[in-house]
């Protein structure tokens, strides 16, 4: 099944049942609502803040509901990349950047399935969003190419700092948000045909709620739905799942309640879905992370991946998307990252995640989970993989780099994506070897929408007042992932969503 994902085979049945809503709540000309708005939020993560900032530019009443006790979802743990062209920041360090070159990285990498009015939509939102961060004191610490990107293009955030600050502006210009409060069910006007409203639950008491102008779903994803990843993703049983506590799939199912757990209030709406068969493993986190900057770019700073057996299996240029996938068929699930102390020390001062793991290797107690050798036999041994084995497959890549700058077993000619040029793995000096596996760090996959985040049903109609932005759209990506995409996607897209609803 290509991009239009199992999830629309439950869509297609429940249109099937009713020509109608097949599951939404229909208005009862008599409610009784908790609560009247011109515009509900469901998810107070990057998206719906970005939402929020929007509509209380324009004094619209806002209500986000959160069904975590907290704000910020997946946008306040994640490694903080945000990706744009032509920004202030790349223009004062020299680099060389600007949409055109953005949307064919984004295409490239997505394998072209990806929708490219929904990239250009995007793009042009995410230097107008890094503007609007930086007028309101938020900068990135650094730019770099780490997946996906030929230039440097993932400027680095505190994701805590931005969250922070679009919380405190949304909520200054008078938007409620309400935590502990989860959306369940979408509430649809019979006479218009419209989502008007929000079925909510709080400690036990349920909830009506009104929207005049629009509803925007923005709740995530579903890496922490064991259910639906075992239903449409299967091999994902094998990644370690590090998303948000509340990626459940919520959002999602609000639009078809024919389908078990998350991504609810969308589907049981009819909405259409894209990229679901696409979800991916992330490649690059030590074997059993508690945190998603447990986490690991060694490769884009020149590392090479072995497996257990002592041999390549990937060329590590590739998005960790893209590496993902292929660990997680590698015995026990494990790529071997070998490297010298001049890739260790970039890839530090490049992701804070390897400066995490790596501080302090290279003294006299290094880290349980990094082997250290005099040499890479040394390394190897203390590693268990097959020195022999391991030793000859190091060699004869070492050997087409100096050659040839190109590796004949995989044709990696790139740091990452085009991005640097490969370097050799001196096999007589110190080096160390990092066992990596591949986690659950988002779905990026689920409700299709157009370029205004209007949510569209099957038939390629637009579903009257319902909006998406997120996690729990598709569309954006396609089959692989950029870095700093998805971060930027959702704080983008909720704003492009507050724009449209404001048009209402």
């Amino acid at each position: 099944m290509k991009r239009r994902s199992l999830f629309k085979v439950g869509a297609v049945s429940a249109f099937a049942i009713s020509s109608t809503a097949a599951h939404a709540l229909t208005l009862n000309p008599s409610q009784k609502w908790d609560g009247e708005y011109d515009v509900i939020i469901v998810g107070a993560g990057g998206a719906g803040l970005g939402c929020a900032i929007e509509t209380t530019d324009r004094k619209l009443k806002t209500l986000i509901l959160e069904k975590m006790p907290f704000v910020g979802g997946a946008s306040a743990i994640c490694g903080g990349q945000y990706s744009a062209a032509n920004t202030p920041y790349q223009i004062e360090r020299g680099i060389k950047d600007d949409d055109e070159h953005f949307l064919k990285n984004m295409l490239d990498i997505g394998g072209h399935v990806n929708d490219p009015e929904l990239v250009k939509a995007y793009i042009k939102e995410a230097l107008s969003h890094f503007i609007w961060l930086s007028d309101h004191g938020v900068h990135p610490s650094m730019v770099y190419a780490p997946s996906g990107m030929d230039v440097p293009r993932a400027h680095r955030f505190d994701p805590a700092e931005v969250v922070k600050c679009m919380q405190k502006y949304v909520t200054d210009n008078g938007a409620v948000i309400m935590t502990s409060t989860k959306g369940e069910r979408l509430i649809c006007d019979p006479q218009t045909n419209q989502i008007c409203g929000v079925k909510a639950s709080s400690k036990g008491k349920d909830l009506y709620f009104k929207a005049n102008k629009g509803v925007l779903l923005s709740a995530g994803g579903f890496c922490h739905n064991p259910a639906m990843l075992n239903r449409y993703v299967p091999m994902m049983k094998l990644a370690a799942v590090v998303a948000a506590p509340g990626a459940t799939g919520d959002g999602i199912n609000m639009a078809n309640s024919l389908i078990v757990g998350g991504l609810n209030m969308a589907l049981e709406y009819g909405a259409d879905t894209l990229d679901t068969g696409y979800v991916r493993a992330s490649f690059g986190y030590k074997p059993n992370p508690r945190h998603i900057n447990d986490f690991s770019l060694i490769q884009f700073s020149g590392a090479i991946l072995l497996n257990k057996n002592g041999q390549r299996f990937a060329k590590e240029s590739l998005s960790y998307k893209e590496l993902g996938n292929p660990t997680l068929d590698q015995p026990e699930g494990l790529g071997y990252a070998v490297f010298d102390d001049s890739i260790r020390e970039k890839a530090m001062k490049s992701w804070v995640g390897d400066k995490v793991l790596l501080e302090g290797s290279d003294g006299p107690n290094p880290r349980a989970h990094v082997f250290v050798g005099k040499n890479f036999a040394d390394a190897a041994a203390k590693a268990r993989l097959p020195v022999e084995v391991a030793l000859k497959t190091v060699e004869k890549y070492n050997s087409d780099i100096q050659s040839k700058g190109v590796d004949s077993e995989f044709g990696r000619d790139s740091l990452s994506s085009g991005y640097g040029k490969p370097v050799v793995i001196p096999v007589d000096k110190r080096i160390y070897i990092m066992p990596l596996t591949s986690g659950l760090m988002s779905t990026c996959a689920g409700v299709r929408i157009t370029p205004k985040a209007e949510v569209i049903n099957i038939f390629g109609e637009k579903i009257p007042h319902l909006y998406a932005a997120g996690e729990m759209t598709g569309g954006i990506h396609g089959s692989a992932y950029m870095t700093g995409t998805a971060f930027a996607k959702a704080m983008c897209y909720g704003r492009i969503a507050g724009r449209a609803i404001a048009e209402n």
